[in-house]
């Protein structure tokens, strides 16, 4: 059936659609089933917007894209949070890639549409008291399987780093006693190696021992009393619960517990590079969030004094070299830039510098990223260059260009 006629077959086609774009996403991008739900509700949202505007049924065309920008207006008039509407612009821009990847859009009325601007808010961490409270065992019934399960998933999310969506996927399989590693499936269906220590170890061989004697063998790892698969509400009703025993978190959700493995590793000396690896990040620029969520907490609270704005503050710098070892001369050439950037700002709190070789077909192979933390959003920039000294200029003209917007914001 020609690809026009099935669009204009009606809802029931057009909702075939939305599944056949969510089947391209799950078995040739190999996307979560998190990831699918979401897609779909956010696409399935903004069809029933377009069409209650046009009094009609909805067919994809390219001039969608006041459509498009009109849906994302009403999200934000509702007092949808940015990045709830920013997760919106991302499936409905995936959505349009499709349709001209299958060649029923010449291109995709999205293309030129740009998510609204938000803070990004420090992850929410515990401190060693907290994680010592949450974790006490002295409420752990060992001959209870409920009881154990819900500690265990405490203690693997604190641990290990994982996703909530890893977890309920981990397989017993997957958990290698004799090395103390786990083999876990992040994003895309990307495999990563994890390691743990030998008291998490003691208390898988607790939790399976249990598991086989009370609820049978299971392929999956965490199962509930009808060993079934643990599912995503109930670890995020697990952990919730536990969290709110801890005062003051701004979310009591999985991921707090991933964000405090992560503080926790950088805290005590753990290279940024390697906590990338063992989060599934895949990009160094998100793992770097985490490096300075202590100090500009600090930060944060120094600025409620009332001389705090008549203060320069002393910028940290933290420069990173992969893949090769830097210079004393490069170093002093980024210090130099970085000084200028705190000149021109006035108000660095720190500035995390990142040089490595990357894989490149061509010269451009010199990469360098810079995120700089100040009050309000991080201002971040990565460029590629024949060398680091162009690529670094590149990226402080960038930065310069987002200090001016900033300027002229205030």
């Amino acid at each position: 059936m020609p690809l026009l006629l099935f669009f204009r077959e009606g809802m029931e086609a057009l909702h075939q659609s939305v599944d056949r774009f969510l089947d391209y996403l799950r078995y040739e991008r190999n996307q979560s089933d998190y990831t699918l739900v979401a897609y779909r509700t956010d696409l399935l949202q903004y069809i029933a917007y377009v069409e209650q505007l046009l009094g009609e049924g909805f067919v994809p065309s390219e001039g969608d894209r006041d459509l498009i920008r009109g849906f994302l207006v009403s999200l934000m008039e509702k007092g949808m949070k940015s990045s709830s509407v920013h997760r919106k612009v991302s499936s409905i821009k995936s959505y349009y890639l499709y349709l001209v990847k299958i060649g029923l859009l010449e291109h995709s009325p999205a293309r030129l549409i740009r998510s609204p601007r938000g803070e990004k808010p420090l992850p929410a961490v515990l401190s060693e008291l907290e994680i010592e409270h949450l974790l006490g065992r002295e409420e752990i019934d060992e001959a209870d399987f409920l009881s154990l399960r819900n500690y265990l998933v405490l203690e693997m999310l604190y641990q290990t780093g994982m996703r909530r969506g890893e977890l309920v996927g981990l397989r017993e399989d997957s958990v290698d006693l004799t090395l103390d590693i786990l083999k876990v499936f992040g994003k895309g269906r990307k495999e990563r190696i994890v390691p743990f220590g030998k008291d998490l170890s003691r208390r898988i061989t607790q939790y399976l021992t249990l598991k086989h004697e009370k609820i049978g063998l299971s392929r999956f790892f965490f199962v509930t009393l009808s060993n079934q698969p643990l599912g995503g509400e109930d670890v995020y009703r697990i952990v919730h619960e536990r969290l709110q025993s801890v005062p003051g978190l701004a979310r009591r959700g999985p991921h707090v517990l991933r964000h405090t493995f992560a503080t926790t590793m950088l805290s005590n000396g753990a290279e940024l590079m390697a906590v990338k690896e063992l989060l599934g990040h895949k990009s160094v620029s998100t793992t770097v969030l985490y490096t300075h969520t202590s100090l500009a907490e600090l930060q944060q609270m120094y600025n409620a004094h009332p001389r705090a704005s008549k203060k320069k503050s002393i910028m940290e710098v933290r420069i990173q070299s992969i893949h090769f070892t830097a210079s004393a001369a490069l170093e002093e050439f980024v210090q130099k830039k970085l000084d200028r950037l705190d000149r021109l700002y006035g108000g660095v709190v720190k500035a995390e510098v990142i040089l490595k070789v990357a894989k490149s077909e061509d010269d451009k192979n010199k990469e360098a990223s810079i995120r700089l933390e100040v009050p309000g959003p991080d201002l971040f920039a990565e460029k590629q260059a024949p060398s680091f000294e162009e690529a670094i200029d590149l990226v402080v003209d960038a930065l310069k260009r987002q200090i001016d917007k900033l300027k002229e914001q205030h």
